[in-house]
């Protein structure tokens, strides 16, 4: 979008060097400090608990701590940037671009059209205020490192090794590929090891899947428009499903991100009808 379109873009986080580290690159490119700010919070519960509809609302009435993490609320500025808690968080919201965790390094094993949004994403949900909630929080973080979604970290896991079309276990090193040095490998052992191990660390967790994750950013958003960020081969029937499970109707545009000539990335575009395209 235009950026006379945009007011303000909200940019969450659980982990605030992430934040920091966005609100320096933001400065490199000469963003306006009043365009961005950003939040260190658990997503869900922003998405989840502090809007409904587009506008603010009361995380307890989700089944949320009414109590913010007290620790994310001190406010700082990183290069004219205002990083904080939920308490900076705006009266609403009209969009969401969400990134989420896909599950572990080797979504790739799915196969080319076999990554399904209910199946192979489980992201946890924690209703709890993040101070009594750190061993939660860890397990999320560290999924969302493994899946390598929207993370700029050093120690990230490295890029595919093998033909893009083929069910490499190597991680989709879309964000990392920006690195000036060499990433490091995967193994296959790891790899193999990931998806089913996460699986298993969630079954006694409050989760979300990828469908019901679709339908919480609609409700929470006042236009409905949300562009969501898959790993390339997600199946697109699952997709389709969950676009209907949340209230969508008509057509989803999806742009495919390429770097160095091989596909990484998928985004769905919903909250209109992009049947002009099909023309």
């Amino acid at each position: 979008l235009p950026s006379t379109y945009v007011s303000q873009v909200v940019c969450v986080d659980i982990d605030r060097n992430k934040l920091r580290n966005a609100a320096h690159n933001a400065a490199l490119y000469g963003i306006p400090p009043d365009k961005l700010i950003f939040i260190e919070c658990n997503t869900l519960r922003v998405l989840e608990g502090c809007y409904r509809h587009g506008r603010r609302a009361d995380p307890s009435d989700s089944g949320y701590s009414r109590e913010p993490n007290l620790s994310a609320a001190a406010v700082e500025r990183v290069e004219g940037f205002l990083i904080g808690g939920e308490d900076l968080l705006p009266p609403h919201i009209d969009a969401v671009f969400m990134d989420p965790p896909w599950g572990g390094v080797d979504y790739g094993t799915c196969g080319k059209h076999g990554y399904d949004l209910e199946k192979n994403m489980k992201i946890i949900r924690d209703k709890g205020t993040n101070d009594d909630n750190d061993a939660s929080l860890a397990r999320t973080n560290s999924v969302r490192k493994l899946s390598g979604a929207s993370s700029c970290e050093e120690d990230l896991l490295g890029p595919e090794e093998q033909d893009p079309d083929a069910n490499s276990g190597g991680l989709d090193a879309f964000f990392d590929a920006f690195d000036t040095g060499p990433a490091p490998k995967v193994s296959r052992k790891l790899a193999a090891k990931t998806m089913s191990q996460t699986m298993r660390d969630l079954a006694n967790e409050d989760w979300v899947d990828g469908v019901e994750l679709l339908k919480i950013a609609a409700e929470a958003t006042r236009s409905r428009m949300v562009l969501y960020d898959l790993p390339k081969n997600t199946n697109k029937e699952s997709l389709g499903r969950a676009a209907l499970a949340a209230g969508y109707c008509g057509n989803i545009r999806l742009e495919e991100h390429f770097l160095n000539g091989r596909l990484k990335t998928v985004t769905a575009y919903l909250g209109t009808d992009f049947s002009e395209l099909l023309n």
